[in-house]
């Protein structure tokens, strides 16, 4: 993984709080903000965060941020979000909020269900 994507990637240790105060933030512009649930190093994961690194090089009008939590580091986080299996792919802004489940190998399908195309403004 590149090393700026992987900046982008990176799991951050905070807590609930500040993962709900950057979605707040995220209301007032038009920011597209994901969170990729994964379990470790698992093969399904590792090809989840691939998709999804491979969409965001691509080009884009808006500015798209992405937080990766492990469910094993941060259970509180993926029960607070509902998220039952893994990886998972919730779309947080621009509403409504949607999820996908998988590891993300059909990403036409994954765009389509979650509207991202037309929310990065492509």
């Amino acid at each position: 993984m590149s090393e700026r994507i992987e900046g982008v990637l990176q799991v951050m240790a905070g807590s609930s709080e500040r993962l709900t105060a950057e979605r707040s933030a995220a209301k007032s512009g038009e920011d597209l903000v994901l969170s990729l649930f994964v379990t470790g190093l698992t093969p399904s994961s590792a090809r989840a965060r691939g998709q999804l690194e491979a969409w965001l090089q691509r080009p884009r009008s808006q500015t798209v941020r992405v937080e990766v939590i492990d469910v094993l580091d941060r259970p509180d986080l993926a029960e607070a979000e509902r998220v039952l299996a893994t990886p998972a792919l919730v779309r947080h802004q621009p509403l409504p909020r949607r999820k996908i489940i998988g590891d993300l190998s059909d990403w036409e399908t994954v765009a389509l269900n979650l509207d991202l195309e037309a929310a990065a403004g492509r």
